[in-house]
């Protein structure tokens, strides 16, 4: 029995990514976590480029995600998933689910000056978790951005790294299906898309990454975040962050048009040298990832 336990998930064979009907609930925000919720479902399948793909559609756009509003993927029957890149005009790599050691793979991102740039994926250790009953297999990966933003006579170089993972079927755990975030989201006045609470298909049936009785409703805070609250909102120096928990964020303080106006550690931010007007403020933890606030310096 010991034996045959430990022999499954090499003998699990592979799961189809985003089968016809899958459907995505994903934790939607206004700045702040926990205020609604964002939809997708692989609704068709329809050609693209010569290749037959299933299409997945949402509920509209969101600030934090590239690419968002519709997407076009396909498996190549090897444990890859590509799907359709407009800013380019081709098929890109999404996922690989039996990455080799030592690869890694580009996805292209245009700039509002229609420069492309890339952001470099490098998958990590495979595991395997269960889910209703299927062993999925699981890929951590990191998504790493070294990309330059220039504005006016400022030059911004972005570097970043975000720790994520993707599963067999689910796509992203801590991101969007393809997790790569827009740089120029400073005055977007839409929704911020957040991890998959919920996903579906006929297959697996209905998992929960967490506990809630209704995937289409927010009735409380969630769970996967902490208690967080920034105040003063205006400031006029000092911004104070409270987190539940032993946590210490990292964070970035942006212009509307997107210019790096400082950054640090810390659950204290000193706004004092910025001008009166609107700012962006990214908060990290590797935990929870990335969060997005609008503060106002008085």
């Amino acid at each position: 029995m010991f034996l045959f336990a430990a022999l499954l998930p090499v003998l699990s064979h592979a799961q189809e990514f985003a089968p016809l009907g899958a459907h995505w609930y994903y934790l939607e925000s206004y700045f702040q976590p926990g205020k609604g919720v964002f939809q997708a479902r692989c609704d068709t399948i329809m050609e693209v480029h010569g290749k037959m793909c299933k299409r997945i559609v949402t509920g509209g756009s969101a600030c934090n995600t590239h690419f968002n509003e519709e997407i076009f993927v396909y498996d190549d029957g090897d444990k890859k998933v590509f799907f359709f890149n407009p800013d380019v005009n081709a098929f890109e790599l999404l996922y690989d689910f039996d990455p080799p050691k030592d690869t890694s793979w580009s996805i292209s991102i245009k700039e509002r000056t229609g420069h492309i740039d890339t952001v470099l994926v490098v998958p990590g250790t495979v595991s395997y978790m269960e889910v209703n009953g299927h062993n999925l297999r699981r890929v951590n990966v990191k998504y790493i951005y070294r990309l330059q933003r220039k504005h006016g006579n400022y030059i911004d170089t972005i570097r970043d790294t975000i720790s994520s993972s993707y599963v067999e079927k689910i796509g992203d755990l801590r991101g969007f299906l393809v997790n790569v975030y827009d740089l120029f989201f400073f005055t977007c006045d839409v929704n911020f898309i957040h991890y998959p609470r919920c996903y579906e298909d006929d297959d697996i049936g209905l998992y929960k990454t967490e506990d809630v009785t209704d995937c289409t409703i927010i009735a409380t805070q969630s769970p996967l975040y902490p208690e967080l609250v920034i105040q003063p909102n205006p400031v006029h120096d000092f911004l104070q962050i409270s987190i539940d928990g032993d946590i210490t964020p990292d964070y970035r303080i942006y212009s509307l048009q997107g210019r790096i106006m400082g950054s640090g550690s810390g659950t204290k931010v000193d706004f004092s040298p910025y001008p009166a007007g609107l700012y962006m403020l990214s908060l990290k933890t590797e935990r929870y990832g990335n969060t997005y606030y609008k503060i106002v310096k008085e």
